[in-house]
């Protein structure tokens, strides 16, 4: 009973993400939406483009369901030091390699529709399996310095607002971009330059939210569980 629940459970999330890739494959094709982050900034369907796919959960699923099963195969099976160095090493590769060509495989390249869409459809689910790799390798003792980095206590109250941080971003950037004197260039020193102000705007609001509604959830949560 259990392996058939184990198996309609798979087939579940396969369906999922096998769904995400078609959907947004397709939107991708007949919006036409490119492969450069900067031709779609400077072109009409940038709105088309957050409005219909960036913003959809059709768009989310798959790294949703990676991340569950990375979270799953963790508590499942636990501590694994004995893994041999040879795979460890090839995930690393594989790992470093897959992320590198998300961030810069859109760079100064003006590839076909069918490269676009499909870089749309599987871009997300790409660095979601590297990120679900380098998690589970520092959780089993094969993260080495990556380990050894993110392990820093400087990262331990960043950490705790996160979350918060991860919902007003969006409204931060907003703000930052359109509030100015002057129309924004999109340009990648504009971007560049962006990323430690927003950030830190981002981070100091977030406190705010984390000390008014997420910290009183979580001792809410703590009193609820002793009864």
């Amino acid at each position: 009973m259990v392996g058939l629940f184990k198996f309609i459970a798979a087939a579940i999330a396969g369906c999922l993400v096998l769904s995400n890739w078609i959907i947004t494959g397709l939107i991708a094709t007949y919006y036409h939406f490119g492969l450069s982050i900067r031709k779609l900034f400077l072109s009409r369907d940038t709105i088309h483009f957050f409005t219909i796919m960036y913003r959809q959960p059709y768009n989310r699923i798959a790294p949703f369901v990676i991340g569950m099963t990375c979270g799953y195969l963790l508590q499942k099976h636990g501590s694994r030091g004995n893994m041999n160095k040879k795979v460890v090493v090839f995930g690393w590769v594989i790992a470093a390699g897959l992320s590198s060509s998300i961030v810069f495989g859109g760079n100064n390249v003006d590839p076909s529709q069918g490269i676009s869409s499909l870089y749309c459809a599987l871009g997300s689910s790409v660095w979601s399996v590297a990120l679900s790799w380098m998690i589970y390798a520092c959780c089993n003792g094969f993260g080495g310095l990556v380990n050894s980095i993110l392990s820093l206590s400087f990262w331990k109250p960043l950490g705790r607002l996160t979350y918060s941080a991860y919902l007003i971003h969006v409204l931060i950037v907003r703000l930052y971009f359109l509030t100015g004197d002057e129309n924004a260039h999109f340009t990648q020193f504009l971007i560049i330059s962006s990323v430690f102000p927003i950030a830190v705007y981002t981070y100091i609001i977030s406190i705010f939210f984390y000390l008014a509604f997420e910290a009183p959830y979580m001792e809410l949560m703590k009193l609820i569980k002793l009864f």
